[in-house]
């Protein structure tokens, strides 16, 4: 900040002080730089990010301090969030196996420590990038996607959308810690290598990625699958995804066939993944009867990672 030359009080100015209050706390003003008195203009460190401050100056004579000035309003810059801690491999919720590494043929749940440095303002989104390989060294990156930090933030739980899109990569998992969060991948291949990177973004943008986390191979013991054959109009579940009252009800029917299924089943929700929703017919005494082919797995388990794991 700069400021003009005031009246010296018929002596020598010896130096300018520079005060300054948060405005949480805007009575208390704290002494944060002094320069010679011929010079003007002064610089205050170690201020918060994003937050507004009150800055007076006074002038110090050989009598003593002056008076201080007027305030100054000025609000800090934000910067964007420093890279998420590196992921590992963790345990998901997992009622049935309390033990999973959260390693099966088809997910892989990773946790990763939260920015400890957000840049003044709230981490609002994240940006998951999945790396699949043929072989530890072998592979690419998809272009990312983006999961936005849920209410509560920070620590907690990166949680998705509901679907059948192969796209849709997430599903609740369990917060580590505060300062931790985890995600799992859905629909991976069966045998293959993969290993994922992050980054946070506050309302500045994006920050810089965290390290990539280490190389997993998913299971290469087959899951086992069943196929049902459900008795609904096929042109209703697939034909009415327009935007209507009832939404998409391809997604609706996903939800209530987990939801129905695990309950009838007595294994939690976070155990099946759906597959494939099929429309198809056949006809029966010269009528045309429709359904739906669900094909699903239950999620399992395995030991593979648990050392690394506990090295992490």
């Amino acid at each position: 900040m700069k400021w003009n030359q005031g009246y010296n009080g018929g002596g020598i100015i010896q130096k300018y002080e520079i005060y300054y209050a948060p405005s949480t706390d805007a009575l208390n003003y704290k002494l944060g730089a002094t320069v010679p008195g011929f010079v003007y203009k002064g610089t205050v460190y170690n201020l918060y990010r994003a937050s507004l401050y009150f800055v007076k100056v006074l002038a110090v004579n050989q009598v003593g301090r002056g008076f201080m000035s007027d305030p100054l309003d000025i609000v800090t810059l934000d910067a964007k969030p420093i890279a998420p801690g590196k992921p590992v491999t963790g345990p998901s919720t997992d009622p049935v196996v309390p033990a999973s590494t959260g390693l099966t043929s088809s997910t892989v749940t990773w946790r990763f420590q939260i920015p400890t440095d957000m840049g003044g303002l709230p981490v609002i989104k994240y940006k998951m990038y999945l790396w699949a390989g043929t072989s530890q060294t072998v592979g690419t990156w998809d272009n990312g996607t983006e999961v936005y930090s849920p209410e509560g933030a920070p620590g907690g739980v990166l949680t998705g959308e509901d679907g059948t899109s192969p796209d849709v990569r997430y599903h609740d998992g369990a917060g580590w810690y505060d300062d931790y969060m985890t995600t799992t991948f859905l629909r991976l291949e069966m045998g293959k290598y993969y290993k994922m990177k992050v980054m946070a973004a506050n309302p500045s943008g994006y920050g810089a990625a965290s390290e990539d986390s280490s190389v997993v191979q998913t299971r290469v013991v087959l899951e086992p699958m069943i196929t049902l054959r459900l008795l609904y109009s096929s042109g209703v579940i697939f034909e009415q995804n327009a935007v209507s009252d009832v939404g998409d009800t391809r997604a609706a029917l996903n939800a209530s066939f987990v939801q129905e299924w695990s309950t009838q089943m007595g294994l939690p929700q976070n155990r099946f993944n759906i597959i494939s929703l099929i429309k198809s017919s056949v006809y029966r005494l010269g009528k045309q009867l429709d359904f739906v082919l669900v094909k699903f797995a239950f999620l399992g388990t395995s030991s593979y990672g648990l050392r690394d794991a506990q090295l992490c």
